[in-house]
């Protein structure tokens, strides 16, 4: 039975299960019987069976519920956390048989009644969890609770539906979603953290600190269950106020994204070939080159190895890979190539045998290497829980790299098994430092801890270059090691659609780096739906083309002429955005805020960027753009919200529109719809055929005017961890409008290097639109002691301003006629 029978014959067998565990039935309340004491700096209560323990970290509270005899099992401490937290004892104060517990800065306060267990989680004075409750049955540990009807739950990562998502019962366990379709869950990656987000201004996070399976349910009559099964019930509540601050609070303790390599953000093409060669992926560069569109990678999937033996290439198709990624490179297009976490059952393959004699693989109760059938057949899973095997796994991808391979796709690791389950079932043992666990307790950290094994081993190998690394799975936290897409989608206007809200959430939960494939994997794209996915897809952070075999080429000029066109069209702005978008990747490093934010991340007090439709049709690149795509056929129009008190300029017209209201806006095959606020220096590039020659092309920087102008473009190598000893420079204008004139001044925020330094960039142009450009009649430039004019020409309807590397920092006085 080949993968697509399979498919379409088994619906999966451990969904069908979670969906029995809906009802919430046979839970006992757990309720206090033994006084409060002080360990460790956490406080603790018996509660019967259960112990409940609960301190403060960093600007948060932690709650535990474990057995009061059992193991705390400090697995994601371990893992999937960036440092375990310390713990800090809280402040409290007893009123009758109610105790109150204050988190630093007395944000949070929980409060909990001694006599019949129920607490409640007030935020900034008001409560937000009211008459919660913790509960057990059998290897089940649960909270209950009732909220403030205002609040929309967001988070929970990668999850199809709504951008909000209350009502409705999600599942935290990675499986591979085949079918995917809106509404499915479970899918690839596990987010156990929510958001909440109440109409008072309130905004705080609840991170569930659990590798095993669980769920959430939101009902319609505000209540919100979460369960866990087999592990202590461990809860992080971050106090926000707003989203910007709970996103860097959350990424002090599972880890901040780091900065990736400039090249990845460019455009990177995939198909999956089963018969793929080095002619034919030589043949699609020269046709990108033929027809002038950028193009900075080419992902080769399984087509690429011998029998589908991960880390191996086909003898025949594939004689000497070397000459090809090197012929590649001439061209500035790197390869990324995938691997799996199954190896082929072949005594007589090397790295099998090697795996085998070492006891790295995952094994059942008597000790045997669990097996099961995937690509190559008969495979052997790698137990990443392991260190020796970490280890084992990172090493193998010397000769890849060796061969001059720059970034790897890391796949089917939820782990993914063909068969009815999908997934390894309890029989699979993994060697943990903790000592041998069953698989069901750490399913959901399995594809993470591959992503940081492959990270591991790429850093030992190749310590002077930041790695690229694609992942299917994830968990909390991988982000430190790889960037995610959303697996196996389908072109459909409905996938399409949810792209937006799947995205959003995916960021709002930690991930920096995430896209859908671009046209969709399965099925036969049609044109109108091609174009406008490549619309919005030069919007995504990680922006990449993707199709499943035996389906329609996705190669833009498989189409006709206009397709072509609309193509590179897309492509050209996304190429002169790559300083705005890697500016946003260097905020996201430092600050956790994602550089595709929801709306009401940037403006938090207007009621409208709330609301449903807009909120999931619409959204931020970075604190400047806004992007309203077209999400469904046949429309030439877009009616959009501008969020209000401030104006917006349409970036293609340059018309100055007052926010506050719905707009309608011309929305031809080929545009999608995007403003810049005013008040925008907005750092930008010529567009460029790859990013290598767009990183050293001159900057531009284009005003969009209000009274006063800001922003920053980040610049470093590109490439390597100079940044990491301040060898990179924040360039940010300053710019303020008179009756008279214009004044701006362009310095040095952050880093050593100053512009010079840098040596990429000859020059800064700095475009002045109408009517203000036009208008000035001299420009006087003051850099170091030295002043003089500074000459300025017109292009179209901008005035141009062209700065030295050597001028910057400089303060222009730019008067008016």
């Amino acid at each position: 039975m080949n993968y697509k029978e399979l498919k379409n014959k088994f619906y999966y067998y451990i969904s069908q299960k979670l969906n029995s565990f809906k009802p919430y039935k046979a839970f006992i309340t757990l309720k206090p019987t033994e006084k409060g004491f002080e360990e460790r700096g956490m406080w603790s209560q018996s509660w019967g069976q259960a112990m409940l323990k609960l301190c403060s970290v960093d600007q948060g509270l932690r709650l535990v519920v474990s057995e009061a005899k059992g193991r705390e099992t400090p697995l994601l401490e371990a893992l999937a956390l960036q440092k375990p937290p310390e713990s800090r004892a809280l402040n409290q104060e007893q009123s009758g048989h109610k105790l109150s517990f204050f988190s630093p800065h007395e944000k949070l306060v929980f409060q909990i009644d001694q006599e019949n267990g129920e607490f409640q989680l007030l935020h900034l004075g008001r409560p937000v969890l009211t008459k919660g409750r913790f509960s057990r049955s059998g290897l089940w540990t649960r909270l209950q609770a009732e909220f403030d009807s205002s609040i929309k739950w967001l988070g929970l990562g990668e999850k199809t539906g709504s951008l909000f998502k209350n009502p409705g019962f999600w599942r935290i366990w990675n499986i591979d979603e085949c079918d995917l379709d809106p509404g499915k869950d479970p899918m690839y990656q596990a987010a156990p953290y929510i958001i909440g987000q109440s109409s008072r201004g309130q905004v705080f996070g609840l991170y569930f600190d659990n590798p095993a399976y669980s769920d959430f349910l939101f009902t319609e009559q505000g209540e919100l269950s979460y369960r866990v099964m087999t592990h202590p019930l461990s809860l992080y509540v971050f106090s926000g106020p707003d989203l910007k601050s709970l996103c860097r609070q959350f990424a002090e303790i599972k880890g901040f994204s780091p900065l990736p390599p400039y090249w990845t953000m460019g455009y990177h093409h995939s198909r999956w070939e089963p018969e793929e060669s080095a002619d034919k992926i030589q043949k699609l560069v020269d046709d990108f080159k033929k027809h002038e569109i950028p193009l900075d990678v080419v992902h080769l999937d399984i087509g690429h190895m011998d029998d589908f033996r991960c880390f191996t290439w086909h003898p025949e198709r594939f004689k000497d890979p070397s000459s090809l990624i090197s012929s590649l490179k001439k061209d500035n297009v790197r390869v990324v190539v995938i691997s799996d976490p199954g190896l082929k059952s072949d005594k007589k393959w090397p790295i099998f045998k090697k795996a085998m004699e070492k006891g790295l693989f995952c094994r059942d109760k008597k000790g045997r290497p669990l097996s099961g059938e995937v690509w190559p057949g008969r495979v052997s899973l790698v137990d990443f829980f392991n260190h020796q095997s970490a280890v084992f796994w990172g090493e193998l991808y010397s000769d890849y790299l060796a061969k001059g391979v720059e970034g790897f796709w890391i796949d089917m690791n939820e782990p993914s098994l063909f068969s009815p389950r999908r997934i390894p079932g309890p029989e699979c043992l993994h060697e943990t430092s903790l000592g041998t666990l069953s698989h069901s307790e750490l399913h959901n950290l399995y594809g993470h801890l591959m992503a940081k094994a492959t990270y591991e081993g790429l850093r030992k190998l190749e310590p002077a270059k930041r790695p690229f690394i694609l992942s299917r799975s994830a968990f909390i936290g991988t982000e430190k090691y790889a960037a995610t897409w959303t697996g196996d989608n389908k072109n459909q206007w409905e996938h399409l659609r949810m792209s937006v809200p799947m995205l959003l959430n995916m960021g709002l939960s930690g991930q920096a780096m995430v896209g859908p494939d671009i046209g969709g994997f399965f099925g036969n794209t049609e044109k109108e739906l091609f174009i406008r996915w490549m619309e919005l897809g030069r919007f995504y952070p990680f922006c990449r083309n993707h199709r499943c075999e035996g389906t329609r080429a996705q190669e833009p000029w498989s189409f006709d002429q206009e397709t072509l066109e609309a193509f590179k069209h897309c492509l050209g702005i996304r190429y002169s955005l790559l300083p705005h978008f890697y500016t946003a990747f260097y905020q996201a490093s430092v600050s956790g805020i994602p550089p595709m934010r929801p709306l009401f991340m940037e403006f938090p007090e207007d009621p409208m960027t709330y609301e449903k439709q807009i909120a999931e049709s619409e959204f931020m690149l970075g604190d400047s753009l806004l992007v309203a795509p077209v999400l469904g056929p046949g429309l030439k129009l877009r009616a959009l919200y501008l969020p209000r008190g401030h104006y917006w300029f349409d970036y293609y017209s340059s018309q100055l529109v007052k926010g506050g209201a719905i707009h309608s806006t011309e929305a031809p095959l080929g545009r999608t719809p995007f403003f810049v606020k005013a008040g925008t220096a907005l750092f930008q590039s010529a567009p460029a055929l790859n990013s290598n020659s767009q990183l050293t092309s001159d900057l531009l920087c284009n005003l969009y005017p209000a009274k006063r102008l800001y922003g920053q473009v980040y610049l470093d190598e590109g490439e390597g961890y100079a940044y990491e000893y301040q060898k990179y420079s924040l360039l940010a204008i300053k710019a303020e409008l008179t009756e008279n004139s214009l004044e701006l001044a362009i310095e040095k925020t952050e880093g050593s290097m100053d512009y010079r330094a840098l040596g990429k960039h000859k020059s800064l142009k700095i475009y002045i639109p109408d009517p203000y450009g036009p208008s000035i009649r001299e420009v006087q430039i003051k850099s170091g002691s030295a002043s003089r004019r500074l000459s300025s020409g017109k292009q179209g309807s901008y005035l141009v301003i062209e700065l030295r590397a050597e001028d910057i920092p400089a303060y222009l006085s730019c008067a008016f006629s």
